[in-house]
C-alpha cells in the first residue's frame, strides 16, 4: 500500500495527526477536520529540508486562501477554523483589531521558522495605534511583546494588565522574529532572524521540525505560542 493510503488505515498517519491535534489544541478544534498531510513521492524519503519546506508553505497558503460563496456569503477558512479566544475590551476599535489579527491556529514544521508567519495574515495589514513607525502589521513583522510595551506608553485608558496577563498565558512573546529563515536572502527576513546574517538555514531549526514532524514538538512549536 503506497504512503497515502497508509494515511486511512485505523492507527495511520490521519488518526495520529487527529489525535495529536486533540492533545495540542483541545477536542473542538479537532472536530473540524482541517487537516493538510504531505506525503513525499517516494516511500521513506525524507521532505525535511528547505526546499520541500517551501512547497508545503505554497501548498498550505493556497489551502488557507481558499474561499467557498454559499447563501450569498463568501466563506474564508477564518470563519471556521480554530482560533484562540480573546478577552472582550469593549472598546469597538480594538476589539476590531484583535478579531483581525488572532490567528487560526496552526500546526505544522513551518513554525520552527520565521516562514511559518506567512501562513498567520491577516490578509489585510493591521494598523495598530501608538507604534513608532506608524506601519501596518502582519505575523510576519508583528512583535506583540514590543508591540504592548509602545502602547503601554501612551497615556489613555485600557486594561493593559488583562491584555499581558492573557499573552503570558497564550504563551505569546516576540512572534516569529527570532525564528531562523528558510530563506534569510528574502527582503522581509527580520534581522532578528539568528541566520539573517550568515544566510544559511540551521540544521538545528531543521532537526526541530523533524522533531514536530514526528509528533513530539516542542509547546514552542505550536502556532498559539507566538
Amino acid at each position: 500500500m503506497s504512503s497515502s493510503g497508509n494515511a486511512f488505515v485505523e492507527g495511520g498517519r490521519l488518526q495520529k495527526e487527529l489525535s495529536y491535534t486533540s492533545e495540542a489544541l483541545g477536542v473542538a478544534a479537532a472536530s473540524t477536520h482541517q487537516l493538510v498531510i504531505q506525503t513525499p513521492r517516494d516511500l521513506g524519503a525524507n521532505i525535511l529540508h528547505p526546499a520541500a519546506l517551501k512547497e508545503h508553505l505554497a501548498i498550505l497558503k493556497a489551502a488557507t486562501q481558499v474561499t467557498v460563496h454559499l447563501f450569498d456569503i463568501t466563506w474564508k477558512l477564518k470563519d471556521i477554523c480554530y482560533a484562540l479566544n480573546i478577552p472582550n475590551f469593549d472598546m469597538h476599535y480594538i476589539d476590531q483589531i484583535f478579531d483581525s489579527i488572532i490567528p487560526c491556529a496552526i500546526i505544522t514544521p513551518l513554525d520552527c521558522f520565521w516562514e511559518g508567519s506567512k501562513l498567520l495574515g491577516p490578509g489585510y495589514p493591521v494598523h495598530i495605534p501608538g507604534t513608532q513607525t506608524h506601519k501596518p502589521v502582519q505575523w510576519t513583522n508583528l512583535n506583540p511583546m514590543w508591540m504592548l510595551d509602545e502602547m503601554k506608553k501612551l497615556q489613555f485608558m485600557f486594561p493593559f494588565k488583562t491584555l499581558e496577563d492573557y499573552m503570558k498565558r497564550a504563551g505569546i512573546t516576540n512572534g516569529y522574529q527570532s525564528k531562523p529563515c528558510l530563506d534569510p536572502t528574502d527582503p522581509e527576513c527580520p534581522k532578528t532572524a539568528p541566520n539573517k546574517k550568515s544566510q544559511q538555514v540551521s540544521k538545528q531549526a531543521s532537526k526541530q521540525a523533524s522533531k514536530q514532524a514526528g509528533g513530539q514538538p516542542s509547546k514552542r512549536t505550536l502556532s498559539p505560542r507566538l
